[in-house]
């Protein structure tokens, strides 16, 4: 994730601490992931950001409980909020994990 946004966020955010950029690429990927909900590919990486294999939600409870500037936090929750509407079942692991990892 690091490597990622050190090439895309942070040409023009000095002020991002790493743990901010990593923060907002997982909000980019929640994006993708919860856009097109119904459409094949969109579908396959939501399958596979919260499948058992990368299992991305115990990550993204600790990352929205900690702190951030508040737009990079927003998008975070409305991305998490975006996954709950598009993948129901994913209900009782971010509970489960939200409650764990504080």
């Amino acid at each position: 994730l690091l490597e990622c946004c050190s090439s895309h966020f942070q040409k023009g955010s000095t002020d991002l601490t790493p743990r901010d950029c990593v923060a907002q690429t997982a909000s980019l990927a929640l994006f993708h992931a919860t856009f097109g909900a119904g459409e094949p590919v969109a579908d396959a990486a939501r399958s596979a950001l919260v499948g058992p294999n990368v299992n991305f939600i115990p990550s993204l409870a600790r990352l929205i409980q900690r702190p951030h500037p508040l737009p990079l936090l927003i998008s975070l929750m409305r991305h998490l909020h975006s996954l709950v509407g598009s993948k129901p079942t994913s209900v009782s692991s971010i509970d489960s994990a939200v409650t764990n990892s504080g």
